[in-house]
């Protein structure tokens, strides 16, 4: 039952991050996991030797896929995106402003292995966007990934 409450917990930091739970110490001086209410009402004592080993592993994940970051970041006039793929999939590309406007939209079928979108700089309608912050997000089989990029 323990390891199967560990188990909930560690998922639960894994999916709502740190602020899922919470380390504090009891008065034996060991660490204790405290999950909050929102992951899980119970209290997990987790001692410094001895933790169970928990793999997660997620069926009907297509693999791990990489962002990596925008060339050149700062740039002028244009940007080169590329992410490496597992498999053939429907890909996503979104350009935002610091208010989550969507400027630039890409989207189709792309093949396995490294792709690469360049971005000059411009929005869906061709006008050429002002120096400033943007964001590219990549959706790809149900996940999103997230880069920043400067435009000078």
């Amino acid at each position: 039952m323990k390891k199967r409450l560990i188990t909930i917990a560690l998922i639960a930091i894994l999916c709502l991050g740190s602020a899922a739970a919470q380390t504090v110490p009891d008065k034996a001086g060991t660490r204790a996991l405290k999950a909050t209410p929102w992951a899980t009402r119970q209290h997990l004592d987790l001692y410094k030797k001895g933790l169970p080993k928990v793999s997660l592993s997620i069926r009907g994940n297509s693999g791990n896929w990489t962002l990596f970051a925008p060339y050149p970041n700062p740039f002028r006039t244009e940007t080169s995106i590329s992410y490496l793929l597992p498999q053939q999939g429907m890909v996503s590309l979104q350009i935002r402003d610091l208010n989550g406007r969507i400027l630039k939209t890409w989207q189709e079928q792309r093949n396995k292995g490294n792709q690469t979108t360049h971005w000059d700089g411009r929005d869906d309608a061709g006008n050429e966007l002002g120096a400033g912050i943007y964001f590219c997000s990549i959706i790809y089989n149900g996940t999103s990934k997230v880069k920043k990029l400067i435009k000078e």
